[in-house]
């Protein structure tokens, strides 16, 4: 039981310990007016003649007073009539009283010349609307408004010729069971705040509508066998700024359509569960960030949401209290659907680059760059970089940790290395679905390495309007491999693409430092920068690789990599080749003996022996 309703029982408990007295209302003025009690139902009946441009006719009482109707009839026998004549109702109650009792109908009647009746206020403690089928309100206005009760009649507001805000406030602090229409063609409705249902007790929907815009729809219960918006017809091009539903969206008749149906729209937000139609004939606003349309629980099998061609255009948010909201109906978009559901293979850009989302958000893969829908691993170049893109809006908290995990392993196998500190992992200032993973500045990824990505368990989140409380869903890993065109293997210390001298240079300039983002010395993708890379360079020399991932067709049986001719000059043989030839000259038998000699010299003798061998393979190739 609301706040005025408790108030409106302990007023009438008072008066029923005292001697009951027939209550009365008042008109003021009396021009023109006739006031009649009908078995403590009051008729006023008003008839208004040569008008001024505005009469305001105050009509008082209180909670005992119950009006039966309020019927205005406007003539003007002037010649020529005063255009722009009309009736003002002020229905309020008794100073130091709650409201009027109830009143089922208000009903103006005027010719065409006159811009008609309308009520500047009413406030009802009761219920608007009675047991007579016709009980309406029917008038060209409508401002604040407050029914202590249910809304049992339609609330008609006839064509007016300004534009208008009406009603602009209508508050209900118990359910609405009829219509409300406003067919003032540039008119907009203003603020409905609903505290119990909208709900149809017949067997069809009830409808509330505008021609231009219904500002904001707020309802503290649900929406049951009701059309919000244009209904079936095209007449109606309402715009839905802000539709607002504590519980459920839907719908037990099943001969018609029914739930919303706007060209457009703000906001929705369902706090419960939606099981009818959601039709905007527009398409979302262009925003990739905006949660346009939030449904709270789930989107149920009969529910269904309904958008042109590229017309998903911002986000959809099933399941946004990340309760247990399920997404069985179906989303259309310019007439397909999205499927499978919650994981839809559907890209961005074919819908209109926005998404639709279950809580907690996974990552869409067949959108994602590289596209790793398939069984990988996925290529990428040496830059990157890797945009990992997701159902619904996603977000770091900043909470010192990156958030996703990135770890590097030799492709000829070995340890993984965490190195997700040489990336730069950031949400896209743009559109909040995309994770975009880049090697930090002066760093790459290098190939011979697979590099493994997967969210750092709680840290990415997704972005709901309540908060970001709710981690994404676990996905991953996912594994990527860099090979450009001109791919290298081991002993392609510095990631030319070709070994060569140059690379047991590099060897020795990060001998014994750690492998760290670009570390460029490890020539045989070990883990570890030592003298068994300089190995890898002289037994790789001269070299070019591309990766193969699990092939060694035409390279090193087991290598893993294709071995490739260097424009028909010299084969990898051939340099090999000449490489034991130089080591021989020199005195040693093999790579790996020179390598295990200058491993134990001072580093002056190192570099002269290094600098010999560079002198003798510069001459033989």
């Amino acid at each position: 039981m609301n706040a005025k309703n408790s108030a409106l029982m302990l007023f009438f408990a008072a008066s029923c310990m005292c001697q009951s007295v027939l209550a009365t209302v008042t008109v003021s003025p009396m021009t023109g007016v006739i006031r009649t009690n009908n078995g403590g139902k009051w008729q006023i009946t008003i008839n208004r003649t040569n008008l001024l441009a505005i009469e305001n006719y105050f009509i008082r009482g209180d909670a005992n007073d119950n009006i039966e109707y309020i019927r205005v009839t406007l003539t003007d026998t002037r010649n020529p009539v005063l255009v722009g004549a009309e009736v003002q109702l002020i229905i309020e109650p008794v100073l130091g009283t709650s409201g009027i009792g109830s009143v089922e109908e208000v009903l103006g009647v005027f010719p065409p010349a006159t811009n008609g009746v309308w009520i500047g206020k009413m406030d009802i403690n009761g219920n608007c609307g009675g047991a007579s089928p016709t009980s309406q309100v029917k008038v060209t206005r409508l401002e604040l408004t407050t029914i202590g009760g249910n809304l049992l009649c339609p609330i008609n507001l006839f064509a007016h010729p300004s534009n208008f805000v009406q009603p602009t406030l209508l508050r209900v602090f118990g359910d609405v069971h009829n219509h409300i229409f406003n067919d003032n063609a540039t008119s907009a409705i203003g603020s409905i705040v609903v505290d119990g249902d909208i709900k149809s007790l017949g067997s069809e929907p009830i409808v509330i509508r505008a021609n231009t815009t219904i500002q904001s729809l707020i309802v503290g219960g649900s929406i049951i066998d009701a059309n919000i918006g244009q209904g079936n017809s095209p007449a109606y091009m309402d715009r839905i700024t802000l539709l607002e539903v504590a519980g459920d969206f839907t719908k037990t008749i099943t001969t018609e359509p029914v739930g919303l149906f706007a060209n457009s729209i703000g906001t929705l937000r369902i706090g419960g569960n939606v099981g009818c139609t959601l039709r905007v004939e527009g398409g979302l606003p262009n925003d990739p960030n905006q949660p346009s349309i939030q449904i709270g629980g789930s989107l149920l099998d009969a529910g269904e949401i309904v958008l042109p061609v590229n017309g998903l255009k911002s986000q959809i948010i099933v399941n946004s209290n990340a309760s247990s909201g399920a997404w069985t109906g179906d989303v259309i978009v310019g007439g397909v659907v999205l499927s499978p559901l919650t994981t839809y293979d559907n890209l961005p850009s074919t819908i209109g680059g926005g998404a639709a989302g279950r809580v907690q958000f996974t990552v869409h893969k067949k959108a994602s760059v590289p596209d790793f829908s398939g069984t990988g691993p996925f290529t990428v170049g040496e830059n990157g970089p890797i945009v990992l893109v997701h159902y619904g809006p996603v977000i770091d908290p900043m909470t010192g940790n990156t958030p996703y995990v990135i770890t590097r392993t030799p492709v000829s196998g070995g340890a993984p290395v965490d190195c997700s500190l040489c990336f730069d992992q950031l949400r896209d200032p743009v559109n909040h679905t995309i994770m975009t993973l880049t090697p930090k500045s002066g760093e790459k990824m290098l190939r011979g390495y697979k590099y493994s990505v997967a969210p750092r368990s709680g840290v990415l989140r997704c972005d709901l309007p309540s908060g970001t409380g709710t981690a994404v869903a676990a996905y991953g890993p996912f594994a990527y491999a860099v090979c450009p065109e001109a791919g290298d293997a081991l002993g392609d210390a510095d990631d030319s693409g070709l070994v060569d001298f140059a690379d047991i240079t590099e060897v020795l300039a990060d001998f014994g430092l750690p492998v760290v983002c670009s570390s460029l010395g490890d020539a045989d993708r070990s883990g570890t920068i030592d003298f068994a890379d300089v190995t890898s360079v002289l037994t790789n020399w001269l070299a070019a690789y591309c990766l193969t991932l699990g092939s060694s067709s035409g390279g090193q049986a087991g290598d893993g990599f294709t071995t490739m001719e260097l424009d028909g000059e010299l084969s990898a043989a051939e340099a090999i080749g000449n490489i034991a030839d130089a080591l021989a000259q020199m005195g040693y038998a093999s790579p790996e003996a020179f390598s295990d000699a200058i491993s134990r010299m001072t580093t002056d003798d190192r570099n002269a022996e290094v600098r010999r061998l560079g002198s003798l393979l510069q001459g033989s190739n």
